[in-house]
Order: structure tokens, then sequence, then C-alpha cells
């Protein structure tokens, strides 16, 4: 393949750097879930996912009235 030794010299520098940036962060902990924290999620995920589903609903029953009664 045409430049086989320059794309694998970008890639291993990329993999080299990807290693140094891992090793100096530190290893992520997995916090709990308090009391509320689950309610809280679905309630915004409704918040965010219902009006979508709505609008959605919505435009499919104007075109479906069109398309049926005009």
């Amino acid at each position: 393949m045409l430049f086989q030794r320059k794309i694998n010299r970008i890639f291993s520098k990329a993999r080299e750097k990807r290693e140094q940036i891992e090793a100096n962060q530190p290893e992520a902990e997995e916090l709990p879930l308090e009391a509320k924290d689950f309610f809280a999620m679905l309630l915004s995920a409704f918040m965010v996912i219902f009006p979508v589903v709505l609008s959605t609903l919505a435009i499919l029953t104007v075109i479906g009235y069109f398309f049926f009664f005009h």
C-alpha cells in the first residue's frame, strides 16, 4: 500500500500518546446511586423522550388525516 510506513508511524505515535494519557489519569470510581437518583433519571428520560414521541405522533396523525380524509 502506498505510504504504509508513514501510516504505521502515525498510528504508533497515536498509540504511544494515548497510553501516556491513560497512564496519567487516575482510575474512575463508580459512585453508588443515592435514594432518589433512579427516579430522577427516569423522570428526565421521560421529559426528553415524551415530547419527541408526542410530536411525531401528532405529525403522523395530521399526515394520515390529510391522506385519508381529503
